[in-house]
């Protein structure tokens, strides 16, 4: 068959949830029919295309390696024209490049798309509007069971365990749905999923993607019992640049700390930021609000970490709660004043 590079841009969708599964870095082309169809299976989801194609003089199937043959592509100009057969790639009669055709066992394609037709009469559909918020919050998700952005009953969440991140969301629901990392790098706005019982989908562009439910291990953070944790009303505001700055400078100096650890101390009048290990430092920054309940207050906190979430903030301020009872004191929540975000970090111990 003949094909133009610029044809198989679709292909960087693919690429994005590729994974170290056998099959995860594979690429399916089915010659069939007068159609081509590629397709692609890592260990949560299974991706699909299918293409017209008037130049078709065989039919063939072809599993080869995905990153190598979209690299060879990305180096051909995307109007040249390349034939794919089933012995491989050619640009002109007087060239040939071989990939190799593995022999891996590959699901039915024909079947999972009848799956996916008879979920449509029971599944929900969902539209994703606040990408922008989504796109925050997926800075903040974890690895293995934590890999994921929940959407719980109208809120987004997501957690790195020392890290919390959610806001509120126009994806009101009356389930607890929890979305594989990789599924929400490839949602852009207005982005239709359908969910139903053991997988959910949606397009991209001409991909259609298909993602198995995985079971995580987000704790329910939005509980009364845990939302304890991060409901203080006690709170100082800084101005955002001021503060950054010095976090900044900070941040030179705490490699070789546990967690980049930094000591926070509320005065009268000013935040002390202070590298109390290696290469010991300190600096101040100014309080534009204080509280005289929470003077003396210390609080540990990961310095790179405190930067990631003031960074997601678009205010001019920061606020910062805290619980004035020490022995009640096991989170920040870090907020800027409109107040459409909310971070928790959890405190570090001392030793």
């Amino acid at each position: 068959m003949k094909i133009k590079p610029k044809d198989l841009d679709f292909l960087s969708v693919y690429k994005i949830v590729k994974d170290s599964s056998p099959l995860g870095n594979k690429l399916r082309i089915e010659v069939k029919n007068g159609k081509v169809r590629y397709s692609q299976k890592t260990e949560l989801s299974f991706l699909t295309t299918e293409k017209e194609n008037a130049d078709l003089t065989e039919e063939f199937e072809l599993l080869i390696d995905l990153q190598s043959f979209t690299d060879f592509i990305g180096s051909v100009g995307k109007d040249e024209e390349v034939t794919i057969s089933k012995t491989g790639v050619s640009l002109s009669k007087d060239n040939h490049y071989n990939f190799e055709n593995f022999t891996l066992a590959f699901p039915n394609v024909n079947d999972i798309l009848q799956m996916v037709e008879n979920s449509k009469s029971t599944s929900t559909s969902l539209v994703i509007k606040d990408i922008d918020k989504l796109n925050v919050i997926k800075q903040f998700v974890g690895k293995d069971t934590l890999e994921t952005v929940a959407l719980l009953k109208g809120k987004l969440l997501s957690t790195d365990r020392m890290r919390i991140a959610y806001t509120s969301t126009d994806l009101v629901s009356t389930e607890n749905y929890f979305l594989s990392k990789q599924a929400i790098d490839l949602i852009k706005s207005e982005t239709e999923l359908f969910l139903s019982d053991k997988f959910y989908h949606f397009n991209i562009g001409e991909v259609l993607c298909i993602f198995n439910w995985k079971e995580y291990k987000v704790p329910d953070l939005l509980s009364p019992t845990a939302m304890n944790n991060f409901n203080q009303t006690n709170h100082i505001v800084l101005d955002k640049s001021k503060l950054l700055q010095v976090l900044t400078r900070m941040n030179f100096f705490v490699t070789n700390n546990e967690n980049n650890r930094i000591f926070l101390t509320v005065n009268s009048d000013n935040l002390l930021v202070e590298n109390r290990d290696f290469n010991k430092s300190h600096d101040k920054v100014e309080l534009k609000i204080g509280d005289s309940t929470l003077e003396g207050l210390v609080f540990i906190i990961s310095c790179p970490n405190f930067i990631s979430i003031i960074k997601q903030l678009q205010g001019n301020d920061i606020c910062l709660y805290f619980n004035p009872d020490e022995s009640s004191r096991k989170t920040v929540r870090i907020e800027d004043e409109n107040h459409n975000f909310i971070f928790v970090h959890s405190r570090l111990k001392q030793q």
